[in-house]
């Protein structure tokens, strides 16, 4: 198999893991019926990522250099933002969540490796 279509199937499989994560925390899991209708600077945050994502990994999967470029400090910046998540949170989170996030840091791994460690990284500088 090609590096690029390896690229490819794990970018969809990062997006993949993303939806069905969010699919399950909001559809599946138990959640506490008395919700603040406030919505708090954190939220916030997680919605400028996200739509960043979702760009970046539009950007990625058909080889543009921005996305290349983008990917990493995108990275970094969602990882340290982890570090503030509220307590609430993490207490609502489960065995699957945690599987799923496991996954997902796995699959951007790997997408790091393919876009700085083979030839891909040709591909994205040339345009």
């Amino acid at each position: 198999m090609s590096t690029e279509k390896i690229f490819k199937q794990t970018i969809l499989l990062n997006l993949f893991i993303f939806m069905v994560g969010g699919a399950y925390s909001i559809y599946i899991m138990p959640y506490d019926l008395e919700v603040e209708t406030e919505i708090t600077a954190y939220e916030v945050v997680g919605l400028v990522l996200l739509v960043a994502y979702l760009y970046i990994i539009y950007l990625l999967y058909y080889f543009k250099p921005l996305g290349k470029t983008l990917f990493l400090p995108f990275t970094i910046l969602s990882y340290l933002s982890s570090l503030y998540d509220p307590y609430e949170y993490f207490k609502n989170t489960d065995e699957i969540l945690y599987f799923l996030y496991g996954l997902s840091s796995l699959s951007t791994g790997v997408i790091l490796a393919l876009l700085y460690l083979t030839e891909l990284r040709v591909k994205f500088d040339r345009e």
